[in-house]
């Protein structure tokens, strides 16, 4: 008890006597914490409204990619269309005033009609023959005949078809001129034969009215 008496009146005694510099010290170490967290407040709110600033560029820097690759998008459509539109055009006028142009189109109208109906009809012709044999193959031989009879006929139809196809559309681009003047003949004859005929039925029955009277 003796030793915590003289231990106590000491740090009283040294309390008292240096109250004055412990005082200042806390007050220092008050202001050291403040300035150290006015400090820390101020970083964390600079890197705050930098790291705002950064997403916000970014964000308008990625608006304005996407609007530039938007109108590059566009543009690159609209000049593609434009080309699409120019080859159409220019395949339309190949295929429509030139000899070879008319021709080739009119040998795949024709390669792509007989192909079609030399299948049909080269597989109704396989099926009916594959049903004589049909008793010993269990029915097999039908579709096999079938088959066969489908491609033998597309080919030969195709083949006969493109040339057929072709050949007219060479003869008619050729003879175009021709064609359209005898067109053109047929039609006014075709005029004068039903202006005649009115005629003759206005002239017929007039008679009629005339002897009736």
């Amino acid at each position: 008890s003796t030793a915590g008496g003289t231990t106590g009146g000491a740090s009283g005694y040294c309390l008292y006597k240096y109250r004055v510099q412990i005082k200042d010290g806390f007050v220092q170490v008050k202001v050291k914490v403040h300035t150290f967290a006015a400090e820390k407040y101020g970083k964390a709110k600079g890197a705050a409204l930098s790291a705002k600033l950064a997403i916000k560029n970014t964000a308008t820097s990625a608006r304005e990619k996407a609007e530039v690759t938007i109108a590059l998008a566009k543009e690159k459509t609209g000049t593609a269309a434009a080309l699409a539109k120019a080859k159409a055009g220019e395949m339309y006028t190949l295929t429509t005033s030139t000899r070879s142009g008319v021709s080739s189109a009119m040998a795949v109208l024709g390669g792509t009609v007989g192909s079609t109906a030399g299948g049909i009809c080269g597989a109704l012709a396989g099926g009916a023959v594959g049903v004589v044999p049909a008793i010993f193959t269990f029915g097999l031989s039908i579709p096999v005949g079938a088959g066969i009879g489908l491609m033998a006929g597309a080919t030969t139809g195709g083949g006969a078809g493109a040339v057929g196809g072709g050949a007219i559309g060479y003869a008619g681009y050729t003879y175009r001129d021709e064609l359209k003047r005898s067109a053109e003949y047929l039609r006014r004859k075709s005029l004068d034969s039903a202006e005649q005929v009115k005629k003759s039925v206005k002239s017929l029955v007039g008679a009629g009215t005339g002897e009736t009277a």
